[in-house]
């Protein structure tokens, strides 16, 4: 199966969780009604769109890139962090698409987009070393997406911008930006620990191993990364650049991000796209917003030296494989085991507290809807 560093923090946190955000039916789910009269359902054509793989787009926000997965249920409730953060990524996202070389073509509120038109995909120049692979597309053009709903999201959003572009006038290289990768993961038998090898029997699926040890079969998986950027590093070594936003500053200090599964995962995966380039450490991006108030500004922080040994990122990995089994033991029973003693700590609830104390009523469930797809395999 394909596994990514949310998904796996997810299992972590609780196998009912992961089930409820990526693997419950959706849909009988009900949006609230003035979330209905602002969007519509449409089903994605035949094979993807330039937004991402084949499922739903929100009709009236797509330009946002807003897509509901196939799968998975999830609070329908405002989340105004959340939004800000999400617009400043596509600012910033698009300012690195220019560094590449990219030409803004218009906006998707004011322009008839040509189907194939990419809609702020991060692809690359031409002549641009072929750091990272062949490139999808000879386009050096990109649409930029349409100003946010909120006035006071997209007020601050571009202020924040603007800070942030007179704090670094000097800038990383950016070799890629905002783009998904499908990396296998390394493994070797569950169960011994023997080298695996493809079977020549008729009927097993590509994805299967045998041990050439203990002769059981075992499943090969897949690691999605989604990196916001792939930096160049005044020593020329290469990094994966993550930008966090955050209300309050203290939340992203170099502490938290040394032991985190994802800057593992982020440096191994990296390190396999580009085998023959030296990939050095991580560069976590952080923005702070701006107080509530104004009495604040934004404040901009970047942790330039997150490395790992290799034996933490072979951890990392299997601790990758080892969800990526429970999930599919998981759905073969289905059975999905909860952990009960964090429906609700102090002042965190679980999102899916209504659901899994309360009752799966049809009054809860109308205030979930059906849970957003973050992750486009076609960028």
């Amino acid at each position: 199966m394909r596994l990514d560093n949310s998904q796996f923090a997810a299992y972590m946190k609780c196998p009912q969780f992961w089930y409820e955000h990526y693997e419950a039916d959706n849909s009988d789910v009900q949006r609230s009604r003035d979330r209905e009269s602002l969007y519509q359902i449409q089903p994605a054509a035949e094979g993807g769109t330039a937004n991402g793989p084949v499922g739903v787009v929100l009709a009236n926000d797509a330009d946002h890139n807003h897509r509901f997965a196939e799968r998975g249920i999830e609070l329908d409730e405002p989340a105004e962090g959340r939004d800000f953060g999400t617009r400043l990524h596509q600012l910033l996202h698009e300012r690195r698409l220019r560094g590449l070389g990219f030409r803004a073509v218009g906006r998707l509120d004011k322009l008839e987009v040509a189907p194939g038109t990419e809609l702020g995909a991060s692809l690359h120049r031409e002549g641009n070393s072929g750091l990272l692979g062949p490139q999808p597309s000879p386009a050096k053009e990109f649409v930029p997406t349409s100003e946010w709903p909120d006035e006071r999201i997209e007020s601050e959003a571009q202020a924040t911008l603007a800070a942030y572009e007179a704090h670094y006038v000097r800038d990383y290289n950016y070799l890629e930006s905002e783009r998904t990768h499908i990396v296998p993961l390394d493994r070797r038998c569950p169960y011994c620990a023997g080298a695996g090898h493809r079977s020549s029997a008729p009927g097993r699926a590509d994805d299967q191993r045998v041990c050439g040890k203990c002769a059981r079969e075992f499943t090969m998986h897949e690691l999605i990364v989604k990196i916001d950027a792939v930096v160049e590093h005044a020593d020329e070594t290469l990094g994966p650049m993550d930008t966090k936003s955050e209300s309050k500053p203290g939340y992203n200090t170099r502490e938290d991000w040394a032991g985190r599964t994802q800057a593992k995962a982020y440096l191994w995966a990296l390190r396999q796209i580009l085998p023959n380039r030296h990939v050095s450490r991580l560069v976590v991006d952080v923005v702070t917003r701006a107080s509530p108030k104004q009495r604040r500004g934004p404040i901009f922080t970047r942790i330039d030296d997150i490395s790992c040994a290799p034996p933490a990122l072979e951890e990392a990995i299997r601790n990758f494989n080892y969800v990526a089994d429970r999930i599919e033991e998981h759905r073969r029973t289905g059975f999905w085991p909860a952990n009960m003693n964090i429906c609700k700590r102090g002042w965190e609830r679980c999102d899916y507290y209504l659901l899994h104390v309360d009752g799966r009523t049809e009054a809860n469930l109308r205030k979930f809807r059906p849970a957003e797809d973050y992750l486009s395999l076609e960028t």
